[in-house]
């Protein structure tokens, strides 16, 4: 039964398939229904015409998907290049850009983890990094779990494996929260 469920929620026709007989089914109920539903209910409580109704919610319905589409797509998107600039005392953004021979001078780098980033022949001189939003929290928890001594060599096994560059990333689907 598993299988089954990740099968049809992973694969993308099925998936798209459902989305369009359940869009059908709607369209279909509607105008089925529509006399009665517009007699019992849309008529005695709107006083703006119906149909203006319905074309402000399926607009608002497909802006929340090209919304999300968007946002999704910006976050792992490719990176704005940044070359041959210099830095000084002053805040950088770093996620989302890509620096390209640029020079770092007490500037404080900040990373909030919303989408990649990447330094290439790069000169940093005084910087530090500081952390924001999903990187910081990340950052706490492990922060937490270390002054606890039965997750310590579990956090001190995640730096070991941070400088060998082999990073586990779990592959199940996220259950909690918002995922970004």
């Amino acid at each position: 039964m598993k299988y089954l469920a990740e099968f049809l929620t992973k694969n993308p026709f099925i998936v798209v398939l459902m989305f369009c007989l359940t869009l059908i089914g709607v369209i279909v109920g509607l105008l089925v229904s529509w006399e009665v539903l517009y007699r019992d209910y849309l008529s005695k409580t709107l006083t703006i015409p119906s149909w203006l109704v319905l074309l402000i919610f399926v607009i608002v319905f497909f802006g929340w998907i090209f919304y999300g589409t968007r946002k999704k797509q910006q976050a792992d998107g490719p990176l704005e290049l940044i070359a041959d600039r210099q830095y000084g005392v002053e805040r950088v953004n770093a996620c989302g850009k890509k620096f390209l021979s640029c020079k770092f001078d007490g500037t404080e780098i900040v990373i909030d983890a919303q989408s990649g980033l990447g330094f290439e022949n790069c000169n940093f001189s005084n910087q530090r990094f500081t952390f924001d939003g999903a990187a910081a929290r990340t950052l706490a928890i492990l922060t937490f779990m270390y002054k606890d001594p039965s997750f310590r060599p579990l956090v001190d096994a995640t730096i070991a494996n941070i400088k060998s560059g082999d990073l586990p990333v779990s592959k199940a689907p996220f259950s909690g929260g918002t995922r970004r």
